[in-house]
Order: C-alpha cells, then structure tokens, then sequence
C-alpha cells in the first residue's frame, strides 16, 4: 500500500467513526503526500464532511451539491475497484435521498459494468439500482434483470427477497412473489418479510391468509417496541397530536375534509387486533372508525383514531410527524373511501 492510500485508508476508517476531525487531519496528509484537488477521493471526503456538518448552510449544501455529478464520474473511474464502490454507492445513497435519482442510477450502472468488484460490492450497487428503478423510475422489468446479477450468495438474503418480491408483484407476477416469501419464512421467520406478504395476500383479497401473517407482525411490533396498549397517552402528548392532525386537516380541500369533519379524535397507543381485522394496517399511525364506503353506501368516519407509538416507532424526530400523519391520512382515505387523494398511490 502507498502512503497516499494508507492516508485515505486512515480518513475512511475516521468518516466511518464519524470522527470529522480524524478525517480533516487526513486529508491534510493526504494533500501533503501530494493529492490534488482534483483526486476523486479527497473530494469524496470533501463532500462526506460538508454534508455531515449539522451548521452548514443551505447555500454551502447547494455548492456541495453542484459538484456531484463529476465526483461520481471521477469515482466510478477509480483504479481500485474497492474505492470506486466505496464511494458510488455512498455518494449516490446520499443523492437518491434527497430526490437526484437519474444522476445516482447512471453512475450505479456504470459501476456495475467495471467487471472487477467484488462480489459483495457488485451486489451491493445492484440492489440500490433495483431499488431506483422501481420506486422512482418505474422500470421493473429492467430492475428484474439488474436482481438476476445479484450473486447467488445473496439470493436468501432478506433484502433481496424482499425487493425481488416486490418487483415481480409489479410485474404482476404475483404467485412467485408469494411463493419466493413464503419460502424465505420457511427458512428463517422475518417480521419485515411476514409483513410484506401479509399485506400482499391482503391486496388480492385473500384475508385469512393475510391476517395470519399481520396480527403476528402486530404481536412481534407490540413487544419490539414495549407498547403497553391499554395504557392511556399522556394528555399534553394527545393533545399535541391532535393538533398535527387539525393542521394537516386544514390543508385538505373542502369535498374531502367534509368527509371527516365531524368525527371525534382520539389518541391511543397501537391499532388493535379488531382494528387490523376490519383492514387496517397493523402499522398505520391513524385509522377512521365508522362505515366505509361501498357500492351502495357513501360510507361514514365516526371517529378519527391517532397510534401515538405506532407514530414514535416510524420517525426519528418531531419534524417527521406531520409527514407521517399525512401518509396514513392518505392511505385511509383511500382504504375507506376509494379516494386516492394522491393519484398512483
């Protein structure tokens, strides 16, 4: 190993600590060993601690941010193919989440064609491309092929399972989703894969079959997150979501929010088993009590029903409250009314 690749070594091994002191010391050697500026690797660690300042400006992010597209084309260049993945798929990781996808999918494709990863790492950039082409793109043929070069060493893992399923139930090829499931479960029980099937049985209307698989997953959820269900939710912290909910509420339009304008609200910890019978999701942060909507009946919300655990388990901080509160406004308009009041979802 040359000093100049110990040195980054060294910086890697700091990023990783998230010791950003570590890694500024070492691009100073690295600088001093005679990196330049241009070096795809200084600049990757430029940019890893522009973004890791919790200080930094918007108008800083925006420049960091200018700068990627060549960073990747100069990472994916990269002699060592260890380096090159290293830093592709951490700099496009970043990009796809905060919505630059076309850049971070070009610069996964070409990583994949190097020839020389490792196996690992290879495997590694195609699952995040087969991710990409899904969610974002709406290829799944494509993100199918990209799955068939995954190595077969990562076949059982949880995560491929997971999104191959995923990409052959949009390909509606439904029977082998559940079946590449329920195989996996066979091997290993997996809380996240039960989910994912129970929800998929769901879906086509196959309800016993669904709710063996999502009353666990409630059961399993219950105890992961040490809900005590039948205790009553502080009143400041009810309080405090109702108010979430009643601003997310003013946002609606008139013909959708009268649909629910005279429901109560309540604040409880978890939806309930009866709740998931009737079709709630055993995850979902709000549920609408009442009678849905059918052919023959416009339906009718009695009650507006806040999880304020269920809430706690799906954000890391207060900010993603709304947007959680939202999401599952969302889902159930569009279980109890047919209303999708976001077209696609």
């Amino acid at each position: 190993m040359t000093k100049l690749a110990s040195i980054f070594a060294r910086a890697y091994d700091a990023l990783e600590a998230e010791d950003i002191d570590g890694v500024q010391a070492a691009m100073a050697a690295a600088v001093d060993a005679g990196a330049t500026e241009e070096d795809a690797r200084l600049r990757y660690l430029e940019f890893m601690t522009g973004w890791l300042d919790e200080e930094a400006s918007e108008t800083e992010l925006e420049e960091l941010f200018g700068n990627t597209e060549g960073l990747l084309e100069a990472a994916v260049a990269l002699e060592d193919p260890s380096e090159a993945a290293r830093i592709t798929l951490d700099i496009s990781d970043i990009l796809i989440s905060i919505g630059d996808i076309d850049d971070a999918e070009h610069a996964l494709r070409v990583l994949s064609e190097r020839g020389d990863l490792a196996s690992e790492a290879d495997s590694e950039a195609r699952l995040l491309r087969a991710q990409v082409l899904l969610d974002h793109q709406e290829d799944a043929e494509e993100a199918l092929s990209v799955l068939d070069g995954v190595h077969a060493s990562l076949h059982e893992d949880p995560g491929y399972v997971s999104l191959r399923a995923a990409v052959l139930i949009d390909l509606e090829r439904r029977p082998e989703g559940v079946e590449l499931l329920e195989q996996a479960l066979a091997r290993e029980d997996d809380t996240e894969l039960r989910y994912q099937l129970g929800s998929i049985l769901r879906e086509a209307g196959e309800v016993d079959r669904a709710l063996e698989h999502l009353l666990r997953v409630r059961e399993r959820d219950l105890a992961t997150h040490e809900v005590e269900v039948d205790e009553p939710v502080p009143a400041d912290e009810a309080e405090d979501l109702r108010r979430y909910l009643e601003d997310v509420l003013d946002t609606l339009p008139d013909p959708v929010i009268n649909r629910v304008a005279a429901a109560a609200i309540r604040v409880e910890r978890w939806v309930g088993e009866a709740g998931v019978r009737d079709g709630c999701d055993p995850r979902t942060a709000l549920a609408f009590e009442g009678r849905p909507a059918t052919d023959d009946d416009e339906g009718q919300v009695d009650a507006l029903v806040l999880f304020r655990d269920a809430i706690i388990a799906l954000i890391e901080d207060d900010d993603a409250i709304i947007d959680v509160i939202a999401m599952s406004l969302v889902e159930e308009f569009d279980r109890f009314f047919d209303l999708e009041l976001i077209p696609g979802m």
